[in-house]
C-alpha cells in the first residue's frame, strides 16, 4: 500500500507521467505498474491517456493529504516522540512538511505553549485540535506546492523572534550533504532560522535517509536530535555518533 501511495503522490506532483517513467522511478516491473495504475484509476485518483497517466486533480490540498498518507504510522510515531520534548512555557517553531502533522494530537493536553509555523495545514489542524496551544501563522507568499508561507515577508517577520525549540523536516538526509530540500523558498526559511533556535530537532521518516536534493540547509551536526521511525543502517549510526548527534526511533 505504501508503494502505491508513493506512485499516487508522484503523479499528483508531476500532473502527467508515462508508465515507463514510473517503472524507472520506482524500480517496478511493467505488470506491477499496470496493476497499480488500475487500482489508482478505480480509486478515481488518475485517468489514462495514450501512453500517459494524468492526475485527476491539480488540487494541492489532495497532494498534501497524499503525502500525509505515506508512512502515516511512522509519522505519528515521530510526532509522539517530538511531543515529549515540548514543555509548558515553550515557544517553538514548526516548519512545512507532512511529517509533523500528527503533532497537534500529541500535544493537545499541554498548556502555555506557543507554536509559530509557516505550514498552513498544520496551523489549521493545531488550532482545531490543541485548544490550549497558541498558534501563530507567519505571513508570507503562499508556496502552492507545499501549502506553506515563504519569501521576504516571512523572513522579515521571523527576524524579530527567537525560539526555544524548532522542529524541521527534510526531503533528504545524507552524511555528506546533510539535510536538503526540494524547493529554494523552503530552504531559505530553514537556513534563516538555524541561528534563532536554541534546540533543533530533525523529524524524518526512514525513507528520507540516503536521499539528496538541490537545496541544502544544514550539516548533520547542526541539529541536536534526529527523530525517525525505524533504526537506520549501522554506518549512518556510526557517523552520527562521531558527530555527537543523537538519533531516536
Amino acid at each position: 500500500m505504501r508503494k502505491i501511495k508513493e506512485l499516487e503522490l508522484y503523479i499528483f506532483e508531476n500532473q502527467s507521467v508515462s508508465p515507463k517513467e514510473l517503472m524507472e522511478k520506482f524500480n517496478l516491473s511493467e505488470s506491477t505498474v499496470r496493476r497499480y495504475i488500475s487500482e489508482l484509476m478505480n480509486m478515481g485518483s488518475i485517468r489514462k491517456g495514450y501512453g500517459v497517466i494524468y492526475a485527476n486533480t491539480k488540487d494541492q490540498l489532495l497532494t498534501f493529504k497524499a503525502r500525509m498518507n505515506i508512512q502515516a504510522e511512522g509519522k505519528r510515531k515521530i510526532s509522539r516522540m517530538a511531543s515529549e520534548f515540548i514543555n509548558e512555557g515553550d515557544v517553538v517553531f514548526v516548519d512545512s512538511g507532512s511529517t509533523h502533522m500528527f503533532l497537534p494530537e500529541a500535544i493537545k493536553s499541554k498548556k502555555d505553549i506557543t507554536v509559530f509555523t509557516n505550514n498552513i495545514m498544520f496551523s489549521m489542524k493545531m488550532a482545531n485540535t490543541a485548544e490550549h496551544v497558541k498558534v501563530v501563522l507567519i505571513p508570507g507568499s503562499v508556496n502552492k506546492n507545499t501549502l506553506s508561507l515563504t519569501g521576504e515577508t516571512s523572513l522579515a517577520f521571523l527576524d524579530a523572534y527567537h525560539f526555544d525549540k524548532g522542529f524541521f523536516t527534510a526531503s533528504g538526509v545524507t552524511m555528506t550533504t546533510g539535510y536538503s530540500n526540494r524547493t529554494l523558498p523552503e530552504k531559505d526559511i530553514k537556513s534563516f532560522l538555524m541561528r534563532r533556535i536554541d534546540e533543533k530537532f530533525m523529524l524524518v521518516d526512514d525513507s528520507k535517509f540516503g536521499l539528496s536534493f538541490p537545496f541544502s540547509f544544514g550539516k548533520i551536526p547542526d541539529f541536536h536530535r534526529i527523530l525517525t521511525n525505524e533504526k537506520p543502517d549501522q554506518s549512518f549510526l556510526d557517523g552520527l555518533k562521531e558527530q555527537n548527534v543523537e538519533i531516536l526511533w
